[in-house]
């Protein structure tokens, strides 16, 4: 009972999120992966409800359960470049190569369901052994399948884990303020549908009669749950990380990882005296004429106020200055609120506020990120300096 209550409940998340995001994919194509990998949460997280209430097609939902599998995590991994494109996204032909190994999968449907219900009762309700032949076939091509199916996944939830640490490094090159952009809970989700195959692995081959609690139908039921909710839920609100800039970007931007510069700009025009006059000019922008102060400010913006290429800049700040923008102009900030702290004109959030930030946390993280303490501390210790002169 608890395990067709999780079933229903799964369902009517997903059901619910399906609904909105049907009305906003015609002008959100980003969103399409993410609706396909919703249904096929669906098929999986139906079978309590199946087995319950409509116990006639309990055969015909095994045999659909493989190739849903095999759809989920290259869906994932598409939503996750939607996510993370620097242009806007669309579905093209040429992601139907992720679901090539779906194929096999309906082979393996076809397999089954032309089996008679005797050999499927033996291979999917009795620990009696198969009979050798068709059904026995049958069988391996289950193995191979489950097989096939932990490589791919594996190999997908990599490439989504390895996409968002790139993307995260992008943002720092293009953005001062990326909080509402970070894809920390698709991280999240990656490792806790990975916790889910793992139980879905071991349940498959555990001993239904021994098998420990947290085997329990119940206890994956609920990791379904969770992960429709987590899917549905930041599904719903997430919008692209470049969305903003998608008019604005008239180039690609070469993303630089510091250690990696020198390699990833060796064929780059920009001089050493082009470098370090751009530098300047960024310095008299960001100090003098205080940009920093505009919290919205991107990479694009700025290069657009210097006259430079928005590449030719990134690069001045990683080979010249030898920090991202986003650490450049966050320091730039931090420096003009060290003065307002330390003469007490105003409520911290104000000062936050005031210095070009958008949120609370993200002043005190990038604040204890420069100076090593928190607004507050650094008050108290520059004032209990002060008390000592």
């Amino acid at each position: 009972m608890a395990a067709l209550s999780l079933s229903m409940m799964t369902l009517g998340i997903i059901g619910f999120s399906l609904h909105l995001l049907l009305i906003k994919v015609k002008t959100a194509p980003y969103l399409a992966p993410l609706i396909v990998a919703l249904l096929s949460l669906a098929a999986i997280s139906s079978g309590a409800l199946v087995f319950s209430a409509i116990p006639s097609l309990t055969y015909y939902y095994i045999a659909a359960i493989p190739p849903t599998f095999f759809i989920l995590a290259p869906s994932l991994w598409l939503y996750s470049q939607a996510l993370t494109s620097h242009l806007p996204w669309h579905f093209r032909q040429k992601y139907f190569i992720h679901y090539l190994p779906g194929f096999f999968a309906l082979i393996v449907t076809v397999l089954i369901l032309l089996l008679p219900d005797q050999a499927k009762h033996a291979i999917f309700f009795s620990n009696k052994e198969v009979d050798p032949g068709y059904t026995l076939f049958v069988v391996v091509s289950l193995f191979v399948a489950v097989v096939l199916w932990l490589t791919q996944s594996s190999v997908y939830l990599y490439k989504i884990v390895r996409c968002i640490i790139l993307y995260n490094k992008q943002l720092n090159q293009v953005f001062a303020e990326n909080k509402s952009k970070t894809l920390t809970w698709l991280n999240f989700l990656t490792y806790l549908i990975a916790l889910a195959w793992i139980w879905s692995v071991l349940a498959l081959l555990s001993d239904d009669s021994r098998a420990p609690f947290l085997l329990n139908e119940e206890i994956g039921m609920m990791l379904t749950l969770l992960v429709a909710w987590v899917l549905a839920y930041h599904g719903l609100q997430q919008q692209p990380g470049f969305m903003k800039l998608y008019n604005n970007i008239s180039e690609p931007l070469n993303v630089v990882i510091q250690e990696e510069s020198k390699n990833k700009y060796q064929r780059s025009a920009l001089g050493d005296e082009q470098s370090r006059r751009i530098a300047n000019k960024l310095k008299q922008a960001l100090y003098e004429e205080q940009l920093y102060l505009d919290p919205d400010l991107t990479l694009y913006k700025l290069a657009n106020h210097l006259g430079v290429s928005a590449n030719y800049l990134s690069q001045t700040l990683n080979q010249t200055i030898n920090m991202s923008f986003f650490e450049y102009v966050n320091a730039a900030r931090i420096e003009a609120a060290k003065t307002k702290l330390l003469n007490k004109e105003d409520s911290v959030l104000n000062i936050a506020m005031g210095v070009g930030f958008n949120a609370r946390s993200s002043f005190y993280k990038a604040f204890k990120a420069c100076t090593g303490v928190t607004p507050s501390e650094f008050q108290k210790v520059n004032s209990a300096k002060a008390g000592q002169l």
